[in-house]
């Protein structure tokens, strides 16, 4: 049943929420600024590449944490909040996949500005098992990890659509931890697993059937 919360009691949960969203969201540009000179990196194109491809990766990582946690606990938090808590899951979709667009963009402009080259389908969609290099098995995860969020898309209305997020950001997680140095150094590193811990958790109590009483 829905709980009645007074007016304060509401906007106190507002801004708690809010706290620990920009808590969550700020973990990964302020690990990526500590290991970046910034007047260094918007003096050449190439560096500043490099950085709207690391921030829009860390931002991936965890607003698609965000996402699968509200998305699994849905229906008690809007029960016990309100139905905010499932517009800020629904805007927040939008933002991840233009993310997931424009996060592998930055590859492929970097791509033709060094090497004169223009290949979008190997950017999105070439995919290989038995590469020819770690480095293009890394850059597969990140593939597969668009893959599903799209495959998610389209099967909005199947009841065990969620999966594929879970899938995809288990790929994006690989992605990251392989390509994204920022990955490896505090305080992204300890959200990283922590992040990890908690999806993985969250996706063995809802995915896996629960066991009958005896």
């Amino acid at each position: 049943p829905l709980r009645l919360l007074s007016v304060k009691t509401m906007k106190k949960y507002k801004i708690i929420f809010w706290i620990i969203w920009l808590v969550i969201v700020t973990i990964g540009p302020y690990t990526i600024s500590k290991n970046i000179v910034f007047p260094k990196v918007f003096s050449d194109y190439g560096l500043t590449l490099n950085f709207l491809e690391r921030l829009s990766g860390v931002f991936i990582f965890t607003l698609l944490f965000i996402q699968i946690i509200l998305g699994a606990y849905m229906k008690k938090l809007t029960s016990r909040f309100g139905g905010w808590i499932f517009k800020v899951h629904a805007i927040q979709w939008p933002v991840i996949y233009f993310l997931v667009f424009i996060h592998p963009l930055f590859l492929l402009i970097f791509n033709f500005k060094l090497f004169h080259t223009f290949d979008p389908f190997y950017i999105y969609t070439q995919v290989c098992f038995l590469c020819k290099n770690k480095l293009e098995l890394f850059y597969t995860f990140g593939r597969l990890a668009i893959w599903f969020l799209v495959i998610g898309i389209f099967a909005a209305n199947w009841k065990k659509s969620y999966l594929f997020n879970y899938v995809a950001f288990f790929f994006v997680a690989l992605h990251g931890w392989f390509v994204g140095s920022d990955f490896h150094f505090f305080p992204l590193k300890f959200f990283f697993w922590l992040a990890i811990a908690a999806v993985f958790l969250t996706g063995y109590r809802k995915v896996l059937p629960k066991k009958e009483k005896e």
